[in-house]
């Protein structure tokens, strides 16, 4: 579990689950990189995890509530920390604006009674990481995830939205969204969107087609 006696405290989790992970990474394949490792150990935790501090998680589909396991585990065992390096520890999570609400039934039908949870944290390379649950009673579900650099460093917007209903994935989108003027995004991303690209699709399966306003905002390997 990600909670201690009721009150979840994110540096010493993110501290545990990052020596935790780590340890586990080096029984792994040496060939591996050492993202790569923590990868495949977060991918084996992931389904046995129970993270206390969401309300929506238990109600949401297994896609979707694993997926956000994936990632927080991935936040906490990632960035900004080495099991094997002495330095401040600086992940940190904080008050969302809307942690938690759902639609009065006063003003809807009741099968149109919508649940909306929101975790933030940041660090010392991500101003803000965002997951957004959010669930209807007619079987809509929503995952949205975003990272957000700080300013000084060259990295883009890293987004992932997952929409589901009735169990079943209707669409989902991943992208590197470029920050810099032109739209020019680091290599490292061109290669890594390029790869899921490939790996996803064959050359004869079209993607979704986006709305217009999509390349304004989204890179040119969205996925």
């Amino acid at each position: 579990t990600l909670e201690r006696n009721g009150v979840l405290d994110p540096r010493s989790v993110h501290e545990n689950l990052g020596k935790l992970i780590c340890s586990a990474g080096l029984e792994t394949d040496r060939s591996l990189s050492v993202g790569e490792r923590r990868l495949e150990v977060v991918l084996e935790l992931a389904p046995s995890v129970d993270i206390d501090s969401y309300v929506l998680l238990p109600e949401m589909s297994e896609p979707i509530a694993l997926l956000t396991k994936i990632v927080e585990l991935i936040w906490r065992s990632g960035f900004d920390f080495d099991a094997y390096e002495e330095r401040r520890r600086d992940f940190y999570s904080y008050p969302s604006v809307h942690p938690y609400v759902d639609s009065a039934l006063d003003d809807i039908d009741a099968k149109n009674q919508m649940f909306l949870e929101n975790k933030e944290y940041q660090t010392s390379h991500f101003r803000r990481l965002h997951i957004e649950l959010g669930r209807r009673v007619d079987g809509f579900e929503v995952l949205h995830v975003v990272m957000f650099p700080r300013v000084r460093l060259n990295l883009p917007i890293v987004c992932l939205d997952i929409v589901m209903f009735s169990g079943r994935v209707s669409f989902a989108i991943v992208d590197a969204s470029p920050v810099l003027k032109g739209r020019k995004l680091p290599d490292v991303y061109k290669q890594a969107m390029a790869e899921l690209r490939k790996k996803h699709f064959s050359e004869a399966t079209e993607m979704t087609q986006l709305p217009p306003w999509a390349s304004d905002i989204l890179s040119d390997f969205a996925i």
